[in-house]
C-alpha cells in the first residue's frame, strides 16, 4: 500500500484480480465475462468448464467446437502456456489452430528480479509448473 494514498498499486490489484478469478470462477467464465464486455453475445461463446488440466480441456473442447476442416479457430492462452496448449491441442485432433498468445509476462522480468527471490516466488512457480507440465505431457503422450 503507498503510504501516501492508501490505496494499493496496479501490481497488488491485478494480483488480487487473479486470484479471486481464479478461485471464484472457472477460466472459461473469466473470459466470457470479458467477452460479453466487449459486446461478443453469449451464444457466440462455447465454454468449456469440466476439465482439470490441459489435456482434458483440449480434448473437452475439441468434443464441444466440432471444429471443421475449412474453419479457421485462433487459441487465445497465455504466451506462457501457449506451447503444451497446441500441442495438447494438436494431439486431440485439432489442426489448423492459429496461436494467438497473450499475457507476456517476460519484459522488465530480470530487471525487477533482482536478489530478492522470496518477492518472486509466483513467478518462479509459474514457470516451474509450466516447464514440469511441458516436460510430463511430453513423457507421457499426452
Amino acid at each position: 500500500m503507498s503510504k501516501t494514498t492508501n490505496k494499493f498499486s496496479p501490481e497488488v490489484r491485478e494480483h488480487a484480480v487473479r486470484m479471486l478469478a481464479r478461485e471464484i470462477m472457472p477460466g472459461a467464465e473469466v473470459m466470457a465475462a470479458a467477452f460479453r464486455e466487449t459486446g461478443i453475445p453469449q451464444a457466440r461463446l462455447l465454454l468449456e468448464t469440466r476439465s482439470h488440466n490441459t489435456t482434458e480441456n483440449a480434448r473437452l473442447s475439441y468434443n464441444l467446437a466440432h471444429p471443421k476442416p475449412d474453419e479457421t479457430w485462433l487459441l487465445i492462452t497465455s504466451a506462457f502456456h501457449m506451447r503444451r496448449a497446441m500441442a495438447s491441442l494438436e494431439r486431440a485432433g485439432w489442426d489448423g489452430l492459429i496461436p494467438y498468445p497473450v499475457d507476456y509476462r517476460a519484459e522488465g522480468f530480470l530487471e525487477d528480479t533482482g536478489w530478492d527471490l522470496a518477492g518472486h516466488l509466483d513467478k518462479l512457480d509459474l514457470a516451474l509448473k509450466e516447464w514440469v507440465g511441458i516436460w510430463a505431457y511430453a513423457a507421457s503422450g499426452r
